[in-house]
């Protein structure tokens, strides 16, 4: 018997997991910004030039913006374990330490999905 022809497999999108997933922009920046870029491709036809400067520009404030969130959140990872060489020798400073050692892995798998 022969085989019906498979439909070739597209690749999905990569998505951050639920879970683990730290949101490093607000969500009405992020709003913001994909206006932004949708009035920019819409006004491509009308005005080309326009239209890329103006996607340029969503580019690099969206690149801003990025930087500053994963700037803030390092900084609060950090204060989760820097402060801590105080504790007593209970386990607390090593729980801590796994608790921040996993939040950085998530947030640098996140990073690498972008």
């Amino acid at each position: 018997m022969a085989r019906a022809p498979q439909a070739p497999q597209v690749p999905q999108a990569r998505q951050a997991p639920r879970g683990n997933a730290v949101t490093l922009m607000a969500e009405g920046e992020s709003e913001k910004l994909t206006r932004s870029l949708q009035q920019a491709v819409g006004g491509f036809v009308d005005e080309p030039r326009n239209a890329v400067q103006e996607a340029d520009r969503v580019l690099d404030e969206a690149t801003a913006r990025l930087a500053e969130g994963i700037k803030e959140r390092r900084q609060s990872l950090r204060s989760t374990w820097q402060g801590n060489g105080d504790k007593s020798a209970n386990g607390a400073e090593t729980e801590d330490l796994r608790i921040a050692l996993r939040q950085y892995r998530d947030l640098v798998q996140q990073l690498l999905r972008i």
